[in-house]
């Protein structure tokens, strides 16, 4: 008797599937709402942006062109490398410190420009960014060995 009760006892424990005839629930395409109907046009122009202050204009444009500096300058480092090599007689180690100094201090900069940014203002460090990079450009300009 008690294995018939243990045996009943998991039949009616164990879970019963249901599978139901019924059809899925069929998808409505959303409700469109008319839009509303359009006020005649006046014979006015439309109204024009807003213009933009000239200081703003200008950092904008600064901003966009130093990023085509640093572009600039990779693609010339890219050229000039063989010349340089041959010229100062570099080793495989001097022309890989040449070409990754340009990114190493990018980064550097990247890293170190919110703080400066914050302490002494944008234009401010846009100016000094420039020119320590006018300063970069022209030591390497009239270096002539790449050794001490």
């Amino acid at each position: 008797n008690k294995s018939d009760r243990s045996r009943n006892s998991a039949r009616t424990l164990a879970p019963t599937l249901v599978i139901s005839t019924a059809s899925p629930p069929k998808l409505l395409p959303p409700k469109l709402t008319p839009s509303p109907t359009p006020t005649p046009m006046s014979s006015a122009s439309p109204p024009t942006p807003p213009q933009l202050p000239l200081t703003l204009q200008l950092t904008v444009l600064c901003a966009a062109l130093n990023s085509c500096n640093l572009g600039y300058d990779l693609g010339i480092t890219a050229d000039v490398t063989p010349l340089l090599e041959n010229a100062f007689n570099l080793s495989e180690d001097n022309v890989s410190l040449f070409v990754g100094s340009l990114n190493f201090f990018a980064l550097i900069g990247a890293l170190v420009s919110p703080r400066v940014s914050d302490a002494l203002g944008r234009r401010f460090s846009f100016m000094l960014t420039s020119v320590m990079f006018i300063f970069g450009v022209s030591i390497q300009s009239v270096s002539n060995t790449f050794g001490a």
